[in-house]
């Protein structure tokens, strides 16, 4: 599997399109379309960015060697696609974790989470993931 493989390995395991995919690098469909091709190469912060985001192996992506996803992580990692709503940080979408709730673990991972959403998710993803991550903070008393 060459580099643009791995690429469009990542965009279909998180059952995205090339458009979508796209989006969340602030790049053209045929972007993606040559970086998929291995016409052309993500410059280097959309690789860091595409790593931190789908927990990608920098090193797997990179050279095919390694495991594919970082820190064991080996589950599913679909996204969802939502309205061009986005969660901006301290704004009035913005879902706030903070001293609530008896599960440590669950606050910093969706703390985490909410962090990724504001850092890198198009505007074409928030609004169902953010719908999900209120029904997680109910469900949890967070």
């Amino acid at each position: 599997m060459n580099f643009g493989q791995r690429i469009k390995f990542i965009r279909n395991d998180s059952k995205l399109t090339q458009s979508q995919f796209a989006d969340i690098f602030n790049k053209t469909h045929t972007a993606v379309q040559f970086w998929e091709a291995n016409k052309s190469k993500p410059p280097k912060r959309d690789i860091d960015k595409m790593c931190k985001l789908f927990k990608v192996n920098k090193e797997w992506l990179i050279t095919g060697k390694g495991e594919i996803y970082s820190q064991d992580l080996n589950a599913n990692n679909n996204v969802s696609i939502g309205s061009n709503n986005r969660m901006e940080a301290g704004g009035s979408n913005t879902i706030n974790i903070n001293g609530a709730g008896q599960e440590p673990e669950m606050r910093k991972d969706v703390a985490e989470l909410i962090q990724l959403l504001n850092d890198y998710a198009p505007p074409t993803m928030v609004k169902q993931i953010k719908d999900r991550l209120l029904e997680i903070k109910k469900n949890y008393n967070l």
